[in-house]
């Protein structure tokens, strides 16, 4: 029912009963209304914060994010906040695992986290791409779950933006250029 037709009826309502007013009838409709108003509120806050809270948290403990060819394992775009890092070695020994494990197991077995000393590497896959990051600490599990949802939507949006260059890929890595402004809306603002 629109909110035209629920106007309508209650001042068709008030014409027929006299013993509450329209303005009444409004009233006691908004009083009733004004306490999940303000719990939508609170939880708006919550949500904001929290993801002010896990943004900290990359801005913070995120290594290395990669974005790779499933098919290939070629890295098609990486951000390291360490020179030392080398994303094409990672993006080759990530591969070599996950061939490893799909060879050991006769299927597809994709493989979302590894663990190595202090490091966490969390894996996303896509229709074509593979997205990786590499954390200094062990997040909660709250933050895991957050991590993951972040990591899915940010492939989602990655691969519909550039579909097109996906589905005719031919190995070159340019072209990608301006991924570091999706980066920035989904992990650091």
């Amino acid at each position: 029912m629109g909110v035209s037709k629920l106007i309508k009826m209650l001042e068709n309502h008030s014409a027929h009963h006299s013993d509450l007013s329209f303005g009444e009838v409004t009233s006691k409709i908004k009083n009733s209304l004004m306490p999940i108003f303000d719990f939508l509120k609170k939880m708006d806050k919550f949500r904001n914060k929290f993801n002010q809270n896990i943004n900290e948290y990359f801005k913070e403990n995120l290594l290395a994010l990669l974005i790779m060819s499933k098919e290939s394992g070629k890295v098609l775009y990486s951000h390291i906040s360490d020179e030392l890092i080398d994303p094409d070695l990672i993006g080759g020994f990530l591969t070599a695992i996950q061939d490893f494990g799909n060879e050991l197991f006769s299927k597809e077995s994709p493989i979302k986290e590894l663990c190595y000393k202090d490091f966490k590497i969390k894996i996303e896959d896509g229709k074509y791409t593979r997205v990786v990051m590499v954390l200094l600490d062990n997040p909660n599990e709250l933050f895991k779950k957050s991590i993951s949802e972040k990591m899915r939507d940010f492939l989602f949006s990655f691969e519909l933006i550039y579909r097109n260059k996906l589905q005719k890929w031919n190995g070159r890595i340019d072209g990608f250029d301006d991924v570091d402004s999706l980066l920035q809306e989904f992990f650091f603002a």
